[in-house]
């Protein structure tokens, strides 16, 4: 295999400014959306929306780590979690009125799958993303994202105060979210080593995998 020139032993750290800039975008995101989706239930019921975070924070802090030889900086990490968590926004009006009605419950994989995807690609095209092993890192957390938000909707609109429910869908369900995207991702890092750059057509072979597994 060819080593193309996006690739390197030890990434460039991130300027103070531009680190400071992501965290603020990244907490943008979440606000703006549990503003947009969850109007005033998020601060209703803020205990259950911090407790919507802790099985994809704990999965992403496992996946972060699994990366031994050049682990990615956590504020770009932070921000494709949040870009996730907001892309819970376009698909809830995708999945209940555009989609959704024509074609049911064989819209959600798609939509949501694409849209995951949009964020490992924004990422791509940095200099920190160089290989497959950030493409699964990055799609991993941006399917961590989208799975908190939709942990929270799950748990308010859904579960009625089932426990059962809510503990399987926090520590269990969700994580086929960032399974799914991570595959994206991987095939995003393995074109860029391959090529040296990024195009939007290289997400088509990874999402196609993605939306088979969201599927089944």
């Amino acid at each position: 295999m060819p080593r193309s020139p996006s690739m390197y032993a030890s990434p460039p750290a991130l300027r103070a400014s531009k680190t400071g800039k992501y965290v603020v975008i990244g907490f943008f995101l979440i606000f703006l959306t549990s503003l947009l989706l969850f109007s005033a239930s998020w601060l209703a019921y803020f205990g259950l929306f911090v407790f919507s975070f802790i099985g994809p924070a704990i999965y992403l802090a496992w996946m972060w780590k699994t990366d031994r030889y050049e682990r990615e900086p956590r504020t770009y990490l932070f921000t494709v979690f949040a870009m996730g968590f907001f892309t819970a926004i376009p698909a809830y009006v995708m999945n209940s009125y555009i989609t959704g009605p024509l074609i049911g419950g064989l819209s959600a994989p798609v939509v949501e799958e694409v849209l995951k995807g949009l964020c490992v690609l924004w990422m791509a095209r940095k200099e920190e993303f160089n290989d497959a092993m950030d493409g699964i890192v990055y799609g991993f957390a941006a399917g961590m994202g989208f799975a908190a938000a939709e942990n929270f909707f799950y748990i308010i609109a859904q579960y009625e105060g089932n426990l059962i429910l809510a503990i399987l869908r926090v520590f269990l369900w969700g994580f086929g979210h960032g399974l799914y995207t991570a595959m994206t991702g991987r095939w995003l890092g393995k074109m860029k080593v391959l090529t040296g750059i990024v195009k939007r057509r290289f997400l088509v072979p990874g999402l196609l995998l993605a939306v088979v597994m969201h599927y089944i």
